[in-house]
């Protein structure tokens, strides 16, 4: 069947020419220079060798990682009593600790004060955390020296009760080797 017109249409001696030429360059690519290959080459290698490095240094940061230590040591959930917390340790893992080898630290409202040495049984320390201090003491409560099951901690403000709807987290640090946290919401009263 003709196409509407009547006639055919063959392709001219110049469209024959290009269509002939675009045939030879598919069925027989151009020789590639050598200048070229060199270039290819040297890419290759440069990508080889950075993809190289950067897999080694992985490998060196990835193997330089551990995993910490687990919490040793676990509180009691913290009960308030006139806007203060006190909570107990639970659970003692592992051996026993001298206080001597703990710090301690509170973090309010994601605002951290600094760490400080464990008080003596029933001494406080002051905890500064932007223009509050805080008050946490630390109960012996079998008197041995060490922080054992029984143990009590007191959280308070300075002369008044904690920051109400503040959220609280106390941490107890031993050796800078591993650490126990326990955390709270204080209330709106």
């Amino acid at each position: 069947m003709e196409p509407s017109g009547g006639t055919s249409k063959k392709p001219t001696g110049y469209v024959r020419s290009v269509l002939g030429e675009i045939g030879r360059t598919l069925t027989h690519p151009p020789n590639i220079r050598s200048s070229d290959r060199r270039i290819f080459a040297f890419v290759l290698v440069v990508f080889v060798v950075v993809f190289t490095l950067l897999g080694v240094t992985f490998y060196l940061f990835a193997s330089q990682l551990r995993a910490p230590e687990p919490s040793r040591i676990g509180f009691s959930t913290p009960v308030m009593s006139a806007g203060n917390a006190t909570f107990r340790v639970d659970r003692v893992d592992g051996g026993t600790y001298a206080a001597s080898g703990f710090s301690i630290n509170l973090t309010v409202n994601n605002f951290a004060g600094s760490p400080i040495p464990l008080p003596s049984s029933n001494a406080t320390a002051s905890i500064p955390i932007g223009g509050l201090v805080y008050r946490a003491t630390w109960t012996d409560a079998d008197r041995d020296g060490t922080v054992s099951v029984g143990d009590a901690f007191a959280l308070t403000g300075s002369g008044a009760p904690l920051p109400s709807l503040s959220y609280v987290a106390f941490r107890l640090v031993w050796q800078d080797a591993w650490s126990a946290s326990v955390f709270w919401a204080t209330s709106s009263e």
